[in-house]
């Protein structure tokens, strides 16, 4: 399974033909070197104080999962850490009676953008409808920081010195999901590649590359 940027949930599909008894426990759980609790389906109702906090109020089951034997979970996108392998397992008194592991991938994005040599201003373009966290921060980068918006607003003083009074995003990119950067008096030195990244505790949970070169001149990733 993939998703994509721009997509606001995902489904974990898993369907059985085996009868469950209506007192079996369901758990989705991610691997990784930490396994987290996703979501836990117990005593006929889901168990929201069971899961790990990552995932509280972004995951729901179909009503009456053991009936209708749709075990499948949705969960609402945080970001592409949301990629991995996620195993679902149904079991009673220790007994395991169905499961099923699903690998989940984030589908990472890469945009071109051409420009004639005597533009002087260019727009690196990032847009999106996925909800982030109103503490994370916005960092665009190439091989020096260009722009660091945090703690809700611009950072002038963590940019490289090339770069300052040359950039602009929106002024509340995170609420309004435009994250673009414009670059102005545009030098041959910054054609390139550019990274987007959106973090929270330096944890990255969305990424974009955006490739910047000159009309008729193809650069290589």
């Amino acid at each position: 399974m993939e998703f994509g940027e721009h997509a606001k949930s995902f489904t974990l599909p898993f369907q059985t033909t085996a009868r469950l008894p209506q007192d079996a426990t369901v758990e989705w759980r991610r691997s990784g070197p930490q396994s987290m609790m996703v979501h836990m389906f117990k005593d006929g109702q889901n168990q929201p104080d069971e899961q790990d906090r990552y995932y509280h109020g972004r995951t729901k089951m179909r009503d009456n999962p053991l009936q209708s034997r749709d075990l499948s979970l949705t969960i609402r996108i945080y970001g592409n850490k949301d990629s991995g392998t996620y195993t679902c397992t149904v079991h009673r008194d220790g007994d395991i009676l169905a499961q099923r592991v699903v690998e989940n991938r984030f589908k990472a994005s890469c945009v071109t953008v051409e420009v004639d040599k005597w533009v002087k201003t260019v727009k690196l373009p990032w847009k999106y409808t996925a909800d982030l966290p109103e503490d994370a921060s916005v960092e665009w980068c190439s091989w020096v920081i260009v722009h660091l918006y945090q703690n809700g607003k611009d950072q002038p003083e963590r940019q490289d010195q090339i770069f300052r009074g040359r950039t602009n995003m929106d002024k509340d990119p995170l609420r309004s999901g435009d994250l673009s950067l414009t670059l102005t008096n545009l030098t041959e030195g910054d054609f390139g590649i550019y990274s987007c990244n959106v973090f929270t505790d330096k944890d990255i949970i969305w990424n974009r590359i955006v490739l910047l070169q000159a009309k008729g001149h193809k650069m290589k990733m």
